[in-house]
């Protein structure tokens, strides 16, 4: 067999309804799907779930005293949160170039030794400008997790197939911030042992399993298809084929250049795309961050406060993972955004309104989670489904992340200490930016569904004129 060298297999998730080539070309046997599932999504979503706990942990930490040790003022505690962001938009694409140079199993494995030993490192901080710069360095090492995670899917994966697999690894964020809230409660009561706060042993003993996952992770997260050892010759064959066979051959070797990524802004659907995404994650970093923050001003104390956010994150993964699938089942996207954006508005107009019902305020934080973590992997589902073509899966998957992680930026300053305890700035923002994503998302939605009609009467046309063959379909767009 020839190999294909990774950095031929230059794919991002996409996935397209009514397309000829996904018509020819066999569904993997089940026994091999399996084999690769385990594989491939499993050890995936095992790292993506130390990345998440890594991300978050320092709310936790604040909830169990480094807010006060480390004398945080004003607005430090947001631009700590602020900065990681700074080093994770700018590393994103080196550490990318990075894993098609070297095995993902390296790469990705060396980013979460990186990250785990600046987690254990914070622990030993002792003022804001020392955890500012463990911070930077987190951002840094953290930042080719996920396109490494896309990437690698790309390359195992056809786009029909990557979506639900990364709906999967991204319930991982659900259950890395329910351990987090959990493991971090029990900590938390190590106060005083050794001398060390309970913020302390929060990072100590979360860096050392993250440490101990890179090791796992060496050796769990697999390489290229070509280049492992648990598949036999034949069926590297069959799983590179049918990749070959989805990005097709036009345009694959096509250099992609400032014209062409411009160019792709011409079509406002793009735009809306980014709008939404930017919109939904805006939230997603926000809540994921602050989240045990807004409880704790509800009243709960800090033990209280790292329990009660364990059934918050259970409840949204199993929701994200219903609507994953019966968004596949029904093949549409729209409605089930739609209905995650009105969970997040009911919850933010109960956590703006509401005062001095402490269960009420609680219910709204149910509604919060699960609207925000449910919206994610269905937009990015439905944008991945919708780009054709070589040039666009690259700038449109590099564009959506691009927008989802600098949302992380303003997301930073939406819950401030001068604002508790009832947040009213931060979650009008966030209203607001659930409304706009409503918007973006319609908007796109009214544009799939007008360029499918169009599609279709040109091929009726030429149908009646026997310009093509009947078996030959116009590309549709997932709705």
């Amino acid at each position: 067999m020839s190999a294909v060298q990774p950095d031929k297999i230059d794919i991002t998730p996409s996935l397209h309804d009514g397309s000829t080539l996904e018509a020819e070309v066999p569904p993997l046997p089940a026994k091999l799907r399996r084999k690769i599932d385990i594989r491939v999504v499993t050890s995936l979503a095992f790292l993506y779930f130390f990345a998440f706990l890594d991300r978050i942990n320092l709310g936790n930490a604040m909830i169990f005293g480094l807010r006060e040790d480390l004398k945080l003022k004003g607005v430090e505690e947001n631009l700590l949160v602020f900065i990681f962001f700074i080093p994770y938009v700018l590393f994103e694409a080196p550490c990318n170039l990075l894993m098609k140079r070297l095995r993902p199993s390296i790469t990705l494995s060396a980013c979460c030794l990186g990250f785990g030993i600046i987690t254990l490192c914070q622990a030993f901080t002792t003022n804001f400008a020392g955890l500012m710069v463990c911070r930077v360095v987190l951002g840094a090492f953290e930042a080719g997790i996920l396109p490494g995670i896309w990437y690698l899917l790309a390359t195992w994966y056809r786009r029909e197939e990557s979506g639900k697999r990364f709906a999967a690894i991204y319930v991982g964020i659900g259950l890395s911030g329910a351990f987090g809230g959990l493991f971090a409660g029990a900590i938390g009561k190590m106060k005083g042992v050794r001398g060390l706060s309970g913020w302390k042993w929060i990072f100590i003993l979360e860096g050392i399993l993250t440490i101990i996952a890179a090791f796992i992770s060496y050796f769990a997260v697999p390489d290229f298809p070509e280049d492992v050892n648990w598949l036999t010759e034949e069926e590297k064959t069959v799983v590179i084929n049918r990749l070959k066979s989805d990005i097709g051959e036009s345009g694959r070797h096509d250099p992609v250049t400032l014209k062409s990524i411009l160019g792709q802004f011409k079509d406002y659907k793009f735009v809306c795309g980014g709008i939404m995404y930017f919109g939904i994650m805006l939230q997603g970093h926000a809540f994921s961050f602050f989240g045990p923050t807004i409880i704790r001003a509800q009243g709960y104390t800090a033990d209280e406060t790292q329990y009660r956010t364990v059934p918050l994150w259970i409840v949204g993964c199993v929701l994200t993972l219903a609507l994953s699938y019966l968004s596949d089942k029904y093949k549409h996207r729209y409605a089930f955004a739609v209905f995650s954006y009105a969970i997040f508005v009911v919850s933010a107009l109960m956590l703006r309104f509401v005062r001095g019902n402490q269960d009420a305020l609680y219910a709204a934080m149910f509604l919060l989670f699960m609207g925000s973590m449910t919206a994610a992997p269905l937009v990015v589902g439905w944008w991945s489904t919708n780009l054709v073509g070589h040039k666009e899966k690259v700038i449109g998957t590099a564009y959506i992340l691009m927008m989802g992680n600098v949302a992380g930026v303003p997301a930073s300053f939406m819950f401030q200490k001068e604002d508790a305890p009832h947040y009213e700035k931060g979650f009008t923002i966030g209203l607001v930016m659930s409304l706009v994503a409503f918007l973006a998302t319609t908007v796109y939605f009214v544009g799939c569904l007008r360029e499918n009609k169009r599609a279709m009467r040109v091929y009726e046309c030429h149908q009646g004129e026997g310009g093509r063959s009947s078996n030959e379909k116009p590309f549709q767009y997932q709705l």
